[in-house]
């Protein structure tokens, strides 16, 4: 099937595993075995956590093909692309934790990406921290820094230079960021 040709292991092995200790054991020799093999699956377990940990090893994996394949002012913009994206990320979970679920500051913190961040540390604090999702909001639109780091129209100038080198493995690594 086609997801079968898009994985890194026999995925059609997956409807024989039983339980979380059969799928670590098929899973032994795959780069999920390093996140899945720190979960203790024999107790309750925070599926958050797991999802946490499966989708950090997907942003190192993008991360390191894109230092691998791309030199220069593409790798450069590549990766302005990709912490620009987990920042935006971030900034809105904030937003939805404040606004939808009124969670704690310490529930946030540990959503968020932050090793990609280079929003500067007492701003994402503050953020975090806000009363609710208007003084995000607010914090937001007087941020200097995202004013000079992240208007879309330098988003936008740097996504038309990188797709006009017409190289497919940029425009799958675009894709991939704006899914």
């Amino acid at each position: 099937t086609y997801l079968a040709k898009k994985t890194s292991f026999n995925i059609d092995g997956l409807v024989n595993i039983e339980s979380f200790k059969d799928l670590l054991q098929y899973l032994s020799k795959t780069r999920y075995y390093k996140v899945l093999k720190e979960i203790d699956f024999s107790v309750p377990f925070d599926v958050k956590e797991v999802h946490m940990c499966l989708q950090s090893l997907y942003y190192e994996n993008i991360v390191e093909t894109i230092k691998k394949h791309f030199k220069g002012s593409v790798q450069k913009d590549l990766l302005n692309i990709f912490y620009t994206s987990i920042e935006l990320k971030n900034i809105s979970k904030i937003y939805r934790y404040k606004q939808y679920f009124h969670e704690s500051e310490d529930s946030i913190r540990s959503s968020l990406f932050l090793q990609y961040s280079r929003l500067p540390k007492d701003m994402m604090n503050r953020l975090i921290s806000a009363s609710g999702p208007k003084e995000v909001l607010s914090l937001l639109s007087t941020s200097i820094w995202m004013i000079k780091n992240l208007p879309i129209s330098n988003i936008m100038q740097i996504v038309f230079n990188i797709i006009s080198q017409k190289d497919t493995c940029v425009f799958q690594i675009v894709h991939h960021l704006f899914i």
